[in-house]
């Protein structure tokens, strides 16, 4: 099978021949027509190579069909549309019997990513049954990985469903109250837009969504024209990062009465993060999956949480609930998740969808929000 394959220390993938996996008795075969790819991916290949085991196939986002099923893989018929939940964990201790995987004592393992050095023996061990990832023809991946994906669903939005489950986790962890006003830095990348799709199933009134470019801004109102109000900080004053401009833009809007909560998605930019939890209204949730390592977030400790009674939530993945919840919604129509996809490429094209991630990573004005490889497709 044709594969994307990364080699240490280099910058763009290889397209190489190589042995169709073999699967276990409770492992699937999937053949992958759809492989999301972001920049976070590039980020840990390039900088920290101890996630992977390389040279090695990346990529933890796909959907396609059951191409071939193990022995005890029960439940999973060849030819069934899915998608895969890249989670892997026991299964048996009480965060997971909690529906918690991602607090998982023995180590939650990301398929194709190393747990780290302190990782359990378990976590280790399910790293290296399943260290290769989706960017290739074909992806091996325990059978209690999978998702049935609705019909009407192309699995190039498929394999997005992770952007979704991200999204719906954070509000739902947020507890909004009834007719929410939310506000949501780093809303032009791929998080922030599901995030806008995820929070019309919420019944969020308002979506203050923050970001550098007002025409991103303009682009991702689409999505959702009735709530969301685009912010744009290169309409605040020159001095708004200095003189906490980002806090009176949100209160101004909410008519002083500061938001009901914050979705923060910023990879890097602690001034805009932290003026955006003050302008929270007291008791409120701020739900935290920004932050790459490069930066250190300080904020007045006494004002937000003895005073201000703020909520700071640091989550990361999704749970089986919330991905059952968006099924059901796709299912049922009231969720449309297409627009997200505005980029794809065949996987012998991936590198060209690299120099997209890396020019957008740059600052060019590109709306980007899924990006997603079609390996069994030609230029």
């Amino acid at each position: 099978m044709l594969a994307a394959v990364s080699y240490e220390g280099e910058q763009r993938f290889r397209l190489e021949e190589v042995p169709l996996p073999e699967i276990g008795d409770g492992d699937v075969l999937v053949r992958v027509e759809g492989a999301a790819i972001n920049y976070a991916t590039l980020l840990r290949w390039r900088r920290f190579t101890h996630f992977f085991r390389l040279p090695g196939v990346l990529g933890i986002h796909a959907a396609g069909t059951v191409a071939a099923v193990g022995r005890h893989a029960f439940g999973v018929e060849v030819g069934e549309r899915v998608h895969v939940d890249p989670t892997l964990s026991c299964g048996r201790c009480a965060e997971c019997i909690a529906d918690r995987r991602v607090s998982c004592r023995e180590g939650v393992v990301v398929i194709a990513s190393h747990p780290g050095p302190t990782a359990s023996e378990g976590a280790l061990r399910r790293y290296a049954q399943y260290s290769w990832g989706s960017l290739a023809q074909y992806w091996r991946v325990p059978a209690d990985a999978l998702n049935r994906v609705p019909d009407h669903i192309p699995f190039t939005v498929a394999a997005g469903l992770g952007l979704l489950g991200v999204s719906y986790h954070s509000l739902s962890s947020a507890r909004l109250p009834l007719d929410a006003t939310v506000v949501l830095t780093g809303a032009t990348g791929g998080s922030g837009a599901a995030a806008v799709l995820a929070a019309t199933t919420f019944g969020v009134r308002r979506l203050i969504a923050v970001g550098r470019s007002a025409r991103r801004l303009e682009a991702l109102r689409t999505l959702a024209p009735d709530i969301v109000e685009p912010l744009a900080l290169e309409e605040l004053p020159a001095d708004w990062a200095d003189g906490g401009g980002l806090t009176r833009a949100i209160r101004d809007t909410t008519g002083g009465q500061g938001a009901d909560a914050l979705l923060d998605f910023l990879p890097a930019g602690h001034t805009i993060t932290t003026q955006a939890l003050f302008g929270l209204a007291s008791g409120s949730a701020a739900v935290m999956y920004g932050g790459d390592g490069s930066e250190n977030l300080s904020f007045d400790y006494a004002h937000a949480m003895p005073v201000s009674q703020y909520r700071l939530l640091g989550e990361r993945g999704h749970s089986r609930r919330d991905m059952l919840e968006i099924l059901a919604h796709l299912q049922a129509r009231r969720l449309d998740p297409t627009p997200l996809l505005t980029h794809r490429y065949p996987l012998t094209a991936i590198n060209d969808a690299v120099d997209l991630l890396e020019r957008h990573q740059a600052g060019a004005d590109i709306t980007k929000w899924l990006v997603t490889i079609e390996p069994h497709q030609t230029l």
